[in-house]
């Protein structure tokens, strides 16, 4: 197979991983479409990371077949690589070396000559605002500092593919939201991008998501379609000692507490049940209403975590 612009950029046919007696991926079949954003959701141990691995050639598969743009996962691996970025949850650059030393390594290694490598340095740089911490060993930098330097590298080739995994774990409100605007421009240049989160709410910018649980895929769709998905009106409880109420309702709901309200996930709880048991266990005055449920109550559904959340 070659990079063929008309095939998928990426799909998988009954993509299975083993590991040790359990079943990590389990049969996939999966289709992300040139010039999309595609969220890839699921629990920790879904299998989201062992199908990272798989797609970019570094895990062989027991069974089935993955192709990235037109080439053959586990025979090409090396010839897809150049065109694909990737950004690990994982510290993956070296803490010992300067942020700009780590940028020049990955460049070279990039097969980037000199004058295109400085080219794409320089652009990086200024696009990720790492030109004050250049000359700083990247260990010695707080972790936002060196989520941006990933994404920095993972670029410098121009990649077709930008495959990442929890790009804004340890990044603040504001750079969260200065990296979604920056992925809208990267989709709009037609790079394809993958990525995996825990947070729901950026979830919403995605083109289509997949949810995975135990290995197998259970949803794919847009996020408004995942919520219809999963319908129903959710309980949210306000009490003085919300802890209390909380501890009340998980145990008879699987209810989670979400800053200083409850929400009662599950569909069909009628209000007055919730304060006749609140009220059975000591807990007066809780007030009960019901709101239309959010993608992370969806999630919450979909997933069966009664304690998604849980604490805040």
């Amino acid at each position: 197979m070659t990079h063929d612009a008309s095939l998928p950029a990426i799909e998988t046919r009954g993509l299975t991983k083993v590991l040790g007696r359990r079943t990590v991926v389990d049969a996939l079949d999966l289709t992300v479409r040139r010039s999309e954003v595609y969220g890839f959701l699921g629990p920790n141990g879904a299998g989201k990371t062992t199908t990272l691995r798989m797609l970019l050639g570094l895990l062989a598969p027991d069974d089935g077949s993955a192709s990235v743009l037109g080439f053959d996962c586990q025979r090409q691996g090396t010839e897809l690589r150049r065109l694909v970025g990737y950004v690990s949850q994982l510290r993956s650059l070296y803490q010992d070396l300067t942020v700009g030393e780590n940028l020049i390594f990955f460049g070279r290694m990039y097969g980037l000559g000199s004058e295109r490598l400085a080219e794409r340095v320089a652009s990086e740089t200024a696009r990720f605002q790492l030109g004050a911490s250049r000359d700083h060993l990247l260990g010695s930098l707080p972790t936002g500092v060196q989520r941006r330097c990933s994404l920095a590298i993972a670029l410098l080739h121009e990649p077709k593919l930008l495959i990442l995994d929890e790009p804004t774990s340890g990044m603040d409100t504001t750079s969260r939201r200065e990296f979604w605007a920056f992925l809208g421009g990267l989709v709009a240049a037609d790079t394809t991008v993958l990525l995996t989160t825990h947070h729901l709410e950026e979830v919403q910018v995605c083109d289509r998501l997949c949810l995975m649980l135990g290995g197998r895929l259970h949803f794919e769709g847009t996020s408004r379609a995942m919520v219809e998905a999963f319908p129903g009106p959710v309980l949210l409880v306000s009490a003085e000692e919300v802890k209390s109420a909380h501890k009340i309702l998980k145990k008879e709901f699987g209810a989670s507490l979400l800053g200083n309200r409850v929400r009662v996930h599950r569909p069909g709880v009628d209000p007055e049940q919730v304060q006749r048991l609140l009220e059975a266990g000591g807990i007066v005055g809780a007030r009960v209403e019901s709101v239309p449920p959010t993608l992370e109550d969806a999630f919450i559904r979909a997933a069966g975590i009664p304690e998604a959340g849980d604490g805040g």
